[in-house]
């Protein structure tokens, strides 16, 4: 929120591919604040995270390197004692991929999804459209109708897909044990 600095251009050794380095550096006076809260912490850390993943860009947060280079790495933030193989990942084409996979510790469905890089925490649409409309600046959901989206994530016929998912996940067998305790 400080007036922006003029861009530092230096030149790079032959052998290193053209980069763009981008430094936030918070103006913490004009929030009236001495320094960042956990929660705003963890907030941008976050953000950092799901940058990581969505873009395809290597991407560094107080220096070290975030080791997530894919969906499926990214899935493992979220799932507790889970291992590679029960996970179920498909980049379907360009602009869909999907990540299944059963979590013992919750009680309950959690999803997470992407629209153009940007996290839809109330959405359950992770892809690229083109000219996406939100629910509100928040962009916490979607409102763009899938007859609108420019893509398709072909799924529905895939039944060794759908078949798949169900031996390698576990997630009918949860769903019974969890009916059968309610």
């Amino acid at each position: 929120m400080r007036d922006p600095q003029d861009a530092i251009i230096t030149k790079i050794s032959d052998n290193l591919k053209e980069f763009t380095c981008i430094t936030f550096i918070p103006d913490l006076k004009r929030f009236q604040m001495d320094k960042f809260d956990d929660y705003l912490v963890s907030l941008f850390k976050r953000r950092v995270y799901d940058v990581a993943v969505s873009t395809g860009c290597k991407v560094t947060l107080n220096g070290k390197r975030i080791p997530i280079e894919n969906m499926k790495d990214y899935m493992f933030m979220y799932l507790d004692n889970t291992t590679e193989k029960e996970i179920v990942y498909k980049k379907v084409n360009d602009r869909w991929e999907i990540g299944i996979a059963k979590n013992d510790y919750n009680n309950g469905c959690t999803q997470v999804s992407f629209v153009n890089s940007i996290l839809t925490s109330e959405g359950e649409k992770n892809c690229l459209i083109e000219n996406p409309e939100f629910e509100s600046q928040a962009k916490k959901q979607l409102a763009t109708e899938r007859k609108h989206f420019g893509s398709t994530c072909p799924l529905k016929d895939d039944e060794n897909l759908l078949k798949y998912i169900i031996k390698k996940t576990g997630i009918v067998e949860s769903i019974i044990n969890w009916l059968e305790h309610k």
